[in-house]
This record gives structure tokens, sequence and C-alpha cells, in this order.
């Protein structure tokens, strides 16, 4: 599999495409979605699938834009986070755009615990990691994850918003600081830089030991 990111100005958040043969997969289209269309058309590829870290306006506001200009590409997301998905007031939307329907999306592919993804030949499975948002998750494959805003590098989402729950949070990191792997692994997270499984695991151990 193949990825590479279009940062996205909104916010500064992260939006992935991700490609394997013919698969290719858009990972949290941010606000500028014609932007991020055009980019999609001069690199030649064609989204099947749009999938949602979870539904803050800043990750989901180019995805009406990108299934204009790509029908095919299936909408994924948590239900958790249906309200979000759907609420532009809840998602925060409404604060930065004079039409708030462009945070509001309809999901047509709702995924939960266990779940997994086919994307050409790589599988990856969904990992509910709320805390940020009662819908967050991660999407985990042998070689890396995208870990929207539960974790970033060397940090970790905010709890204050709608939805937010600062102990699912502690639970969601404990569990990602316990994730077995490759420690080179890669992960993507919705804002800031890259990082590996491993850095990530030994701040999550050292941060989390403040809580036990």
């Amino acid at each position: 599999m193949e990825i590479f990111q279009i940062p996205m100005y909104c916010f500064a958040a992260n939006c992935y495409v991700a490609t394997d043969g013919e698969a290719c997969a858009v990972v949290d289209p941010g606000a500028e979605g014609a932007y991020l269309v055009d980019t999609l058309r001069r690199r030649g590829v064609t989204p099947t699938m749009i999938l949602l870290t979870h539904g803050h306006f800043d990750h989901i506001g180019g995805v009406r834009k990108v299934k204009e200009a790509f029908p095919q590409a299936v909408i994924t997301g948590c239900r958790k986070d249906e309200e979000l998905f759907t609420d532009p007031a809840k998602n925060l939307g409404r604060m930065y755009s004079d039409d708030p329907r462009q945070y509001q999306i309809e999901v047509e592919r709702w995924v939960s615990e266990g779940d997994v993804i086919e994307l050409g030949e790589t599988a990856m499975t969904v990992l509910e990691t709320p805390g940020h948002t009662p819908g967050s998750v991660c999407y985990r494959w042998d070689k890396g994850m995208f870990s929207g805003d539960t974790l970033f590098d060397h940090s970790y989402g905010r709890v204050d918003l709608y939805g937010g729950d600062p102990a699912a949070m502690i639970a969601s990191l404990r569990r990602l600081s316990t994730l077995e792997g490759d420690e080179r692994g890669t992960v993507y997270p919705g804002h800031e830089g890259i990082c590996t499984l491993g850095e990530s695991r030994r701040f999550l151990q050292q941060l989390l030991g403040e809580y036990r």
C-alpha cells in the first residue's frame, strides 16, 4: 500500500490518500474539498472509499465535494458519531462556514470494533477508540495505523468538545500503548507529524504511568 499526505489548511488537519492496486481510500477529507478533488485528479487516483476517523468538521468538510466528484467512493464511519456527521452545531461546522450543509454528510457504510476493510490486498481492522468523540476509530493494518484525533506524535486529542470523555480517552490510549507490531510501523495522525508505532508506545507508556 502506498500513502501520501494532503495537509488541510483548516486547523492543520491531515488528509491521507492510500492506494493498493486499483483501490484507493481518502482518509478524513478536510474542509478544502475543491482543492482535494483537484489534487486527486492531478495525481490520477480515483477513490473507491472515504474513511472517516470521527465526525468533526475539520475532518469531514471535504466529503461532499469528493463524493460528488467520485460517486463510487463509499463513505465509511462509526455510527457512534452519527450525531456529529449530521449536526453542524455539534461538529463545529456551523461556527466556520456560511453553508453548514458542507458539514452534514450521509455515511453509507457503518463500521464498528473488529470490522475489516479490504483495500486491495491490504486488510485494515477497525479499532474503536472513544474519548475525543464517542465514535472515534483507528484503522490498523500490519504496517501502520490511521489514528485520527485519538493519537498524535507525542500528544493526543482534546476531550473538551461535544461528546468528549476523558476517562474513555485514557482507556483508549492504554489500549493503543499495548498494540503489538513492528515498532517501525507508521502512525498517521489527524494532526501534526507522522510518527512510528514504537515512538507512540513509549510516549503512551510514559504518559499513562501518571494515571496508574
